[in-house]
Formats: structure tokens, sequence, C-alpha cells
């Protein structure tokens, strides 16, 4: 994913599109998915690299789209009564992430 992502930089800045479209993916598979740990675990922690990597910084910044908030939304679905702890633990990574862009 992150080859994916850095595969698509033009003269130092990320394409929008690929990153819109990876954002789009995340969010339907957290809605599929709910509370599917197999599903949910890879996802929060693919989340969570990119995150740290700052490559979904364009999508979280963009208020247009509305995706920071419907992730926090997703995390708040899935950590609510969640007492797996490495799926809280990636939770929390990813809202940590959130945390500068909402």
């Amino acid at each position: 994913v992150i080859d994916w992502i850095r595969d698509s930089e033009t003269n130092g800045k990320w394409t929008s599109t690929r990153v819109e479209m990876l954002g789009t993916a995340f969010l339907t598979i957290f809605h599929e998915n709910e509370r599917k740990r197999r599903v949910i675990l890879p996802l929060l922690k693919t989340m969570e690299n990119l995150c740290n990597r700052g490559l979904l910084d364009s999508l979280l910044a963009n208020q247009e789209l509305g995706f920071a908030p419907s992730l926090l939304s997703c995390l708040k679905v899935e950590t609510k009564t969640c007492v797996d702890v490495h799926r809280l633990l990636a939770a929390t990574g990813v809202a940590l992430g959130l945390l500068s862009h909402l």
C-alpha cells in the first residue's frame, strides 16, 4: 500500500485521487466488517502505519471529504465494547493520528 501511494507521487506531492480511493476503501471495509477481528485488526494496523508515515495527512486534512469524522465514528463502533487489547492498541494509534486533523 505504501509503495502504491508513493508511486502516485508527483513533484513531491501525492495525487489525492489514490489517497481518496484508499480512504473510501478503508471506510467501506470498516462498514462491511464491523467487529470482525480478523479483518478490522489488520486494517487498523495498516491505517496506523500509514498515519505514522504521514501518507494519510492530505486525506485527513480535507474537510470536504469528511474522512476524519467518518473514521472517528468507525473507531467508536469498533472500540465501544471491545476487550481485545491488540485491537484497542491499534485503534488508539489511528485515533492519535487523527488528533491533529480534527
